[in-house]
């Protein structure tokens, strides 16, 4: 599913989210300025080193094995827990 369908199908027929959200490591932010959000597995088809992903080794092998690797991660509600610890490790910027 491409971003359009997924906003179409999802977010504009839910009743509840009307907004979604991609938090990310600010050492990110140029390589996303210069090629968009990529899923992990995209980026590697690309030849791209991810400077900061999320998670450690054990959760990005775990993920990858279940195939995760091959989506991008949003975030329907602000507030998730895991935007509060990037912003409490001065990591994360809102952008």
């Amino acid at each position: 599913m491409n971003l359009d369908e997924f906003l179409k199908n999802h977010v504009q027929k839910s009743e509840q989210q009307k907004t979604f959200f991609h938090f990310t490591d600010t050492r990110n932010l140029d390589l996303i300025k210069k090629h968009g959000i990529l899923s992990r597995r995209k980026a590697k088809q690309m030849g791209i080193a991810i400077p900061a992903p999320g998670g450690n080794q054990i959760s990005i092998q775990a993920a990858d094995a279940l195939g995760l690797d091959q989506y991008v991660s949003l975030c329907l509600k602000r507030g998730h827990p895991m935007e509060g610890a990037a912003r409490n490790s001065g990591t994360c910027s809102e952008g």
